[in-house]
């Protein structure tokens, strides 16, 4: 076990570095280094004589924080740490405490070297070690999202998910639109000794959730598409069996090919499967407005990995739907958490109705022009300067007489023609070219996106100002989906 915590904080320590852009030699990076490898060292009380004025006392208690908070989740344990130097910080999980004795306490060296025997750890970001239940409390995921993600707290029904999930409990989630679900399944995959595979059914999901992950400096993620070239989908099966992936999404499709079933099956003899995510969980089912096939596979596939604990998460369920997932995955319906409400009071939603004669071309230009700015009480320019718009259409590029008016492509251009800066989006585009719009829209390099249904799944950009659908979704879920993107 205590090897598995000395990797896992190695772990950690590496994307908060590459965050925080420290310098590689630097005495804070050279002491988090030492210490990752004297994590391995089964000790509940550390000694450590800092030397002054070097600033050193505080990064070790900065560093030890967060050893001790893995090794808590871990054993239940509270780490006691002796010091030369007085500290006033305290934490649940660690007690800091003055050193009484210097004969048995490690010397910290002036350039943050540790004056002692280092012990070797194994390679890679996962462990072969294997534990049914951690310990968890709110405050100590509280502070591990604010030390990973810099977030400044938890959203509602968050702990509760990442607290089943790591007492090794199947868990579906039914979290409103922006309540932060891909959260769910990413903390305890961090924390874990194994693998979290993640089933998305979109590319653009998949490469949306990695990218966000890359900037946030979180390192051990990475994901397999279409897009990716045979070379690229080999390199990154290569990290999973070597151990350097913690958390890798792929399609429902991805795990029903024999040849990958049998890589993954080669990886697990190393690196267990410590968690399954099931994302847009509603795909399960044929009363859900996005039906896959694949998905009622996935049952199967789990039971081959042993089965690991199941965090199927979805905003949008109806009652049938919500059975239905549980029945396919072999769920309870103890295993059901819910919201206390999925209203999002700070959306305000309009419908306009149109006569068959009237320009639906000018109207929306009317509407984004004029009406959205008076709703939102800023002018457009200001909106577009901070903000940013999507706006749903039914079709990608068709070429029927009354359909092609609808395209998403056929709308871009009509907006650009009146002036307004604009990308289109949808599956049939080439694949460089729509991740290129993605990122660009996200990068807030144009304010308006207008794009089939495919963007409205999960993607996550917080500046949405306004949504605009030009005719009604298949279902009433599929609109709460796509409107909650705002």
């Amino acid at each position: 076990m205590q090897k598995t915590i000395a990797v896992i904080f190695r772990h950690l320590l590496s994307f908060k570095a590459s965050r925080v852009q420290r310098l590689p030699g630097s005495p804070r990076q050279v002491l988090a280094g030492d210490l990752a490898r004297l994590a391995a060292t089964p000790m509940d009380s550390w000694r450590f004589q800092v030397p002054p004025g070097t600033g050193l006392n505080k990064a070790l208690v900065d560093l030890f924080a967060l050893y001790a908070a893995i090794r808590y989740f871990y054993t239940g344990e509270k780490t006691r740490l002796h010091l030369n130097r007085n500290s006033q910080t305290q934490f649940p999980w660690l007690e800091i405490l003055p050193l009484e004795k210097q004969a048995d306490s490690i010397a910290v060296n002036p350039d943050g070297s540790l004056a002692c025997f280092l012990p070797s750890l194994p390679p890679g970001r996962c462990s072969s070690y294997q534990q049914k239940k951690f310990h968890l409390t709110p405050e100590l995921t509280s502070w591990l999202v604010e030390k990973i993600w810099s977030f400044a707290g938890l959203r509602p029904g968050q702990h509760a998910i990442i607290e089943r999930l790591c007492q090794g409990k199947n868990t579906l989630a039914i979290l409103p639109t922006g309540a932060g679900k891909s959260m769910c399944f990413q903390f305890p995959a961090l924390l874990l000794p194994g693998i979290t595979l993640v089933v998305r059914p979109l590319k653009s999901l998949m490469r949306d959730q990695f990218v966000n992950l890359v900037k946030t400096g979180i390192r051990g993620a990475d994901y397999i598409d279409s897009s990716k070239t045979a070379e690229e989908k080999a390199a990154v099966l290569n990290k999973l069996k070597s151990g350097e992936i913690k958390l890798l999404y792929l399609s429902p499709e991805r795990l029903q090919i024999e040849s990958f079933q049998q890589q993954l099956t080669e990886t697990m003899a190393t690196y267990p499967v410590s968690l399954f995510a099931i994302d847009e969980a509603h795909c399960i089912s044929e009363w859900g407005h996005d039906f896959r096939p694949s998905y009622l596979r996935l049952r199967h596939f789990v039971s081959q990995l042993k089965s690991p604990p199941i965090c199927a998460l979805t905003a949008t369920a109806s009652r049938y739907v919500r059975q239905d997932i549980l029945t396919l995955l072999g769920l309870n319906t103890q295993d059901l958490i819910t919201p206390g409400t999925l209203d999002r009071k700070e959306i305000s939603l309009q419908v306009r109705l149109l006569d068959q004669g009237e320009d639906i071309h000018q109207e929306l230009i009317n509407m984004v022009s004029t009406e959205i700015p008076q709703v939102l009480g800023r002018s457009l320019a200001d909106i577009h300067r901070y903000g940013a718009g999507v706006i749903f259409t039914p079709y990608a590029a068709p070429q029927g007489r009354y359909t092609q008016p609808m395209g998403s492509e056929e709308i871009s251009r009509v907006l650009r023609d009146n002036g307004l800066e604009c990308q289109h989006y949808h599956s049939q585009l080439p694949d460089p070219r729509r991740i290129a719009i993605q990122d660009q829209f996200k990068e807030n390099v144009f304010p308006l996106l207008v794009a089939t249904k495919g963007y409205g799944m999960g993607i996550d950009k917080e500046n949405i100002d306004y949504i605009v659908h030009l005719s009604s979704p298949a279902s009433l879920e599929a609109y709460y989906q796509e409107a909650g993107r705002a």
